[in-house]
């Protein structure tokens, strides 16, 4: 039992308690994504158990009414992205960040979308017209990790 208001640190020291009333040297453990914790799913695998659980979606994108992540489909065949509206963002380069290899897709075709509130309202020109990062924002799209597109309102 515990008093904490969060499930997120919660995950090793609830399944060391069962593991131990259970009386068992290896334990699998299932949990929400409420629980995901990095040090806490280490904790778990360095005393013996095996912890299953959802990644939780942690993108803004969403929330400020854009396409996240998930919306984007990898079409391998073609090395290119398809976005909710259909466009195919196409690979542009390989850059390097924090130790990673990433490669960056876009399309120029966020300007004119009708899922983009300024394309609806008719403000396709003047600064971010062509500007890839309309489409993007400042990161980019990368091979099975596209960034969040803001098709429809940018707050930024």
């Amino acid at each position: 039992m515990t008093y904490s208001g969060s499930d997120r640190s919660q995950l090793a020291n609830m399944a060391k308690q069962a593991k131990a009333i259970l009386q068992a040297e290896e334990l699998a453990a299932v949990a929400d994504h409420g629980y995901f914790n990095s040090p806490e799913i280490l904790e778990c695998a360095e005393a013996g158990i095996t912890v299953t659980l959802p990644k939780p979606m942690t993108s803004g994108a969403k929330s400020q009414g854009r396409f996240g992540k998930q919306d984007f489909v990898y079409v391998p065949e073609k090395d290119v992205y398809r976005c909710p509206a259909g466009e195919q963002l196409t690979y542009r380069f390989t850059a390097e960040e924090h130790g990673k290899t990433i490669r960056r897709y876009w399309t120029t075709a966020c300007s004119k979308c009708p899922c983009n509130r300024d394309a609806r309202l008719g403000r396709n020109g003047g600064s971010n017209a062509g500007n890839t990062s309309t489409c993007w924002g400042r990161s980019g799209a990368s091979r099975r990790e596209p960034a969040s597109h803001a098709c429809a309102p940018r707050d930024r």
